[in-house]
């Protein structure tokens, strides 16, 4: 049953905002990684808050009316919301004017409201965990808990995997970064609406399908 929220966990991994601000407070000259790690957990924090709230509503659903009739209607709702959010984000340019301003003396509760601020205004990624309530709806405590865990992991990658290069590869690490930020910034809008458009495709043919 994990295997059917893969799509949306790698949907939620997609966030040039969120990778291009982690870049930029890692280039910061004071304490990048110490920064970057307290961003990291105000973005944790909002989406296991969100994920643990939508899990639960989902399953509450599912024990009180039919979960196959209206899991396919959430299928359509949402599939229709990923593709109008892949458009936009196709219309509205690059990441380069998107990222958050980061301060150079940023303090360490900025640098965690920064983090949960951008996490909660990250739409795309927030609505990757609908579908995904959806399929385990009806599942076991265990594999729903797992899928959580899994869903929050790889929303939290374009945060931590900057940081792990960083701390892993040193100098190297940050001549990758900024390679990967430039694309990024300059690329990040057209393979948001890509990914998100594929998947907001298949939401809403799982839904239209399964009526």
């Amino acid at each position: 049953m994990l295997l059917q929220i893969m799509p949306y966990a790698f949907g939620a991994a997609v966030s040039p905002l969120l990778l291009v601000t982690s870049i930029l407070i890692l280039s910061q000259p004071k304490r990048p990684k110490q920064q970057c790690f307290v961003f990291s957990l105000g973005a944790l924090a909002t989406i296991t808050t969100i994920a643990l709230l939508l899990f639960f509503v989902m399953h509450v659903r599912a024990q009180a009316s039919d979960p196959t009739m209206t899991a396919d209607i959430i299928h359509i709702v949402a599939g229709i919301a990923l593709l109008a959010l892949a458009a936009h984000s196709w219309h509205k340019g690059s990441a380069a004017n998107k990222s958050a301003r980061v301060s150079d003396h940023a303090s360490y509760l900025k640098a965690f409201l920064l983090g949960a601020a951008l996490m909660l205004s990250n739409f795309t990624t927030i609505i990757m965990f609908i579908p995904a309530g959806v399929e385990l709806q009806t599942a076991g405590d265990a594999v729903r808990s797992a899928g959580l865990v899994l869903m929050v992991l790889f929303a939290m990658l374009p945060i931590w995997l900057p940081l792990l290069l960083l701390t892993a590869m040193g100098k190297r690490g940050e001549k990758l970064l900024g390679a990967l930020s430039r694309f990024m910034a300059k690329h990040g809008h057209e393979v948001t609406a890509g990914f998100v458009g594929l998947i907001g495709l298949y939401v809403l043919l799982r839904g239209i399908l399964g009526l």
